[in-house]
């Protein structure tokens, strides 16, 4: 019995309509074989590709705080980044500065001062923090103010801000989390720190929600992420937690979304650093604007700015190499000699330290005695005339 024409059509595109029926499976995102592996291995490659972007060339600002300790009060700040790829500048400066709580956060130094009693000091309350990153060397300057009670018994700012600088090499650990900070803030910089991503879920307002592996800065564990398509694959929130306790260590959480031409920020966004399972530090931070080209006379002045004239009392710490500790004055400029100078001037700052304590005074000083007087009676003992 042969087919008739139209059954013998119906067999031959059944092939045609198996194959276009998995294409629209594919296409519709419906589970089949390998597509959740898929969807999460493509996901992270478009986060990567859009960090690579944003890492790559940005000018972008905002508002934050410098998180404060018992006695010293929080202080806002407004912040900005800027990087052309090889070079970034990060800056952040206080705009209020409230004077400390006295009585929490004076200590006594040195002995009675005749007539004034005992002599205190505050410390210094963090201004302005400046930190860049370049080929030769990464570093950050940090400036303080003091407070010193007045006449009146009230504390008053000197005016006089001290600095520190630190500097690192190139590929140090030491200052990346002040970058990749700036950063997550922004929704960006994360695909670096993710190994694989494994559970995919679809959320009804349009966001992906990932598990996976990979690292936050030195330590192993998961990340918990959920990404915004919409926003150019911007991380609405992430959770890092350690392998080793299981608890969590970071969490970065943004919200909203700004249209600057082609780049997006989130309205606001809120940075968390786990001290323990139970006490977190929670930073909130605004995203103001952003732009797709380098401050490059920005860039141009920070890196110059690393090596002075300083504008006050300057402590420069230079971890490149031999760790030479330079005091500075106001004015001057530092210079890079790994000579037998810096090591000498390291130990005398070392040594005055220590000899500043009373108690290393007596640490140093009973030993050198017990010597002298242990050398001096050998030597007495053989004067002696022998019987």
């Amino acid at each position: 019995m042969g087919l008739t024409e139209k059954q013998a059509y119906d067999f031959r595109r059944r092939p045609l309509v198996l194959i276009g029926f998995l294409l629209g499976l594919l296409k519709s995102g419906l589970p089949v074989c390998g597509a959740a592996e898929s969807n999460a291995a493509d996901t992270l490659a478009r986060m990567a590709a859009f960090d690579s972007v944003y890492e790559g060339s940005l000018t972008a600002s905002g508002t934050g705080i410098f998180s404060g300790k018992p006695g010293i009060p929080a202080r806002p700040t407004v912040w900005m980044i800027t990087t052309d790829g090889s070079r970034t500048f990060i800056c952040e400066q206080a705009t209020e500065i409230p004077p400390p709580d006295y009585e929490k956060t004076k200590r006594p130094i040195g002995g009675p001062r005749p007539g004034s009693g005992t002599h205190y000091s505050v410390p210094g309350i963090l201004t302005k923090r400046q930190t860049f990153y370049g080929s030769e060397f990464s570093c950050t300057m940090s400036f303080h103010v003091t407070f010193r009670p007045n006449s009146k018994g009230e504390l008053a700012a000197s005016s006089d801000d001290k600095g520190a600088v630190l500097m690192y090499p190139p590929d140090s650990h030491a200052l990346e989390l002040v970058k990749w900070k700036k950063m997550s803030v922004l929704g960006r910089g994360f695909a670096r720190y993710i190994d694989e991503l494994t559970s995919v879920d679809d959320l009804a307002d349009g966001t992906q929600q990932f598990v996976g592996s990979g690292t936050f800065l030195t330590f192993k564990g998961t990340w918990e992420i959920t990404i915004d398509p919409a926003a150019a694959y911007m991380v609405r929130s992430a959770v890092f937690s350690w392998e080793r306790t299981g608890e969590p260590m970071v969490e970065v959480s943004t919200s909203g979304t700004k249209w600057f031409g082609k780049r997006c920020i989130p309205e606001n966004s809120v940075w968390v650093q786990y001290k323990t399972a139970d006490e977190k530090v929670e930073i909130p931070i605004s995203c103001q604007s952003i732009t797709s080209e380098p401050n490059v006379t920005l860039l141009k002045e920070a890196e110059e700015e690393v090596f002075g004239p300083y504008r006050g009392p300057t402590l420069v710490s230079d971890h490149r190499g031999i760790r030479n500790v330079k005091r500075l004055k106001p004015g001057d400029t530092y210079y890079d000699i790994d000579s037998l100078i810096g090591r000498v001037r390291t130990f005398g700052d070392v040594a005055f330290s220590l000899l500043r304590r009373k108690s290393a005074l007596v640490a140093v000083c009973v030993p050198v005695v017990i010597v002298v007087l242990y050398v001096y009676f050998l030597h007495v003992r053989s004067k002696r005339p022998k019987e």
